[in-house]
């Protein structure tokens, strides 16, 4: 199947992703108390955009991941998936963060509906305490993927920024603009990569070029 088309979508959330998470935690820091209001809707609106940007990078992250043998594809597959499901249950935690927001008046208001909200069966599990963390191992796993890929669809050094960026908010929020700045340098050249990629893919190759050069070329862009 030519994932080509797929690219330039996963190579620009991979840019934007990072980024919008950065502006959440600069915003963030307007209210360290995490009070309803302007700043929390706000911050929390950037957060929610920056996953639907991870959702829409992480199919194209997984079918680079996993172009090698059975092995790999297989473990590339779970682990898109694994990932996807995470983002999956982050934006659904941004969303109640949201909601809570603008309903409640006060921090306390907030916390009472947050525990209401999560006294559910399933609810604090999936949306809170372990479901949103998925894609903070997934994505790191990807992109180790990739590092490891031979060749190297990704630099070490990047993998193992997003590695550490992605752990430092699980450790705690206060270390998040940190976070969103290792992630960004991790992913920007891969988003690069996968776009420059897609444009040499579609780039038309004179006719009057010799047939070898021009498969040349075409193995290079895959």
């Amino acid at each position: 199947m030519n994932d080509a088309p797929r690219l330039p979508l996963t190579g620009a959330a991979i840019g934007v992703a990072p980024m919008l998470v950065l502006g959440y935690a600069a915003v963030r820091l307007l209210d360290p108390g995490g009070r309803p209001g302007l700043a929390w809707t706000a911050s929390h609106l950037l957060l929610l955009a920056a996953f639907v940007m991870f959702g829409l990078a992480i199919p194209g992250i997984g079918q680079t991941a996993a172009r090698g043998g059975r092995t790999r594809r297989v473990v590339a597959v779970v682990t898109a998936v694994v990932a996807a499901v995470g983002v999956f249950c982050a934006f659904g935690q941004t969303l109640t963060d949201i909601a809570v927001g603008l309903i409640a008046t006060d921090r306390a208001g907030m916390n009472v509906l947050f525990h209401q909200i999560h006294s559910y069966p399933g609810v604090g599990l999936a949306f809170g305490s372990i479901g949103p963390i998925l894609f903070f191992v997934g994505l790191p796993a990807l992109t180790a993927l990739l590092a490891a890929a031979r060749p190297p669809q990704m630099a070490a050094w990047g993998a193992v920024a997003v590695a550490v960026g992605a752990l430092l908010p699980v450790a705690t929020l206060d270390l998040l603009p940190l976070a969103a700045l290792l992630m960004t340098l991790g992913l920007a050249p891969l988003g690069w990569r996968l776009t420059h990629a897609t444009r040499l893919a579609r780039s038309p190759v004179p006719a009057s070029e010799p047939s070898a050069v021009r498969e040349r070329e075409a193995a290079g862009d895959r």
